[in-house]
């Protein structure tokens, strides 16, 4: 049991694939846009056209996603020995910025818009039963995503496990997804004071809120999409797995250094400096490094590509 925590994400094998988690987020958002977009038609609640601009957002964010996600598992040639990983952080990185640069300020100027000159709303219930199904739709995708990330660990560990995760794409859609349940739950709250309260300007303010609510998912998002981009390290845990692994070779008798960075959706590139005993020979090393890599690979099957280098502690070397 141990062993299976220490490698979440990066070691076990989550319970269904990413892109179950995006595909069905983008379903999500296909139902999300026909309703809220009827429904704004129908009453005129400017919350319900915010709704209708978050759901075409998240619809973008998800399409360029798949598209990164797709193109990202292309083999790697000889231009690009380590494959395409990173390309997913581009395509998620346009998504982002046109949530962020683009809907979110829609949003907000309609809400803002109406907030000067309010207006009434007209069948205020077929407003609520569309919200509810939005809260309910993208629960259910939150939850796959939820579930990915976590890979068997309880719920209550789910921050730990979304700052270890390296499944970048699950990552956005389950930060989408709590988006779209809050975006919701506010348009409701929104519209319960405007039907209780009387006050007209109440739509506007919730539509100005759900805008907002855009611009700063999308800044959370960029802080993600950056550190992949720049180069991430992975968790203590799985360096642990490396390690570990490592040294269950008796000829091993020390790992003196361990770099280890995500270059893609759970992939992992791995620099291994070890120490062994003195008295092997050339072809016994070359053996235990073949088995070391395979070993690792095999515990840590998110590494695909790993160098391991001989080299000598500093102490020896001050001996000699």
């Amino acid at each position: 049991m141990e062993k299976k925590e220490s490698s979440l994400n990066q070691g076990q094998k989550p319970p269904f694939s990413d892109e179950k988690v995006v595909v069905t987020s983008f379903k999500v958002d296909i139902i999300d846009i026909f309703l809220n977009a009827f429904t704004a038609l129908f009453t005129g609640s400017v919350v319900m056209l915010a709704e209708t601009f978050q759901g075409i957002s998240d619809l973008i964010v998800d399409t360029l996603i798949y598209i990164g996600m797709k193109r990202s598992k292309r083999l790697p040639n000889e231009k690009h020995p380590f494959g395409y990983g990173r390309e997913l952080y581009i395509w998620s990185l346009f998504s982002t910025l046109v949530m962020f640069l683009l809907l979110a300020g829609i949003s907000f100027y309609f809400g803002l818009q109406r907030l000067i000159y309010p207006e009434p709303i007209s069948h205020i219930f077929l407003a609520y039963i569309v919200l509810s199904i939005s809260v309910l739709t993208n629960s259910y995708s939150f939850s796959l995503g939820a579930r990915r990330i976590l890979s068997g660990k309880p719920f209550w560990k789910i921050r730990k496990a979304f700052s270890d995760s390296t499944f970048l794409e699950t990552k956005l859609t389950f930060t989408l997804d709590i988006m779209g349940v809050l975006a919701a739950l506010f348009g409701l709250i929104s519209l319960i004071l405007f039907q209780y309260t009387g006050y007209l300007w109440f739509d506007g303010l919730g539509a100005i809120i759900i805008g907002m609510l855009m611009a700063a998912f999308s800044v959370l998002l960029l802080r993600n999409i950056r550190d992949f981009i720049i180069g991430v390290s992975v968790s203590k845990e799985t360096k642990e797995e490396i390690k570990k692994t490592a040294l269950e070779f008796e000829e091993v008798e020390e790992v003196l250094d361990l770099k280890a960075i995500v270059i893609g959706s759970n992939r992992l590139l791995v620099n291994l400096e070890i120490h062994v005993r003195n008295d092997l020979m050339t072809e016994e090393i070359e053996k235990l490094i073949d088995k070391i890599k395979a070993n690792i690979k095999e515990k840590v099957p998110s590494v695909h590509h790993i160098q391991v280098e001989l080299e000598t502690p500093a102490e020896e070397l001050q001996q000699k």
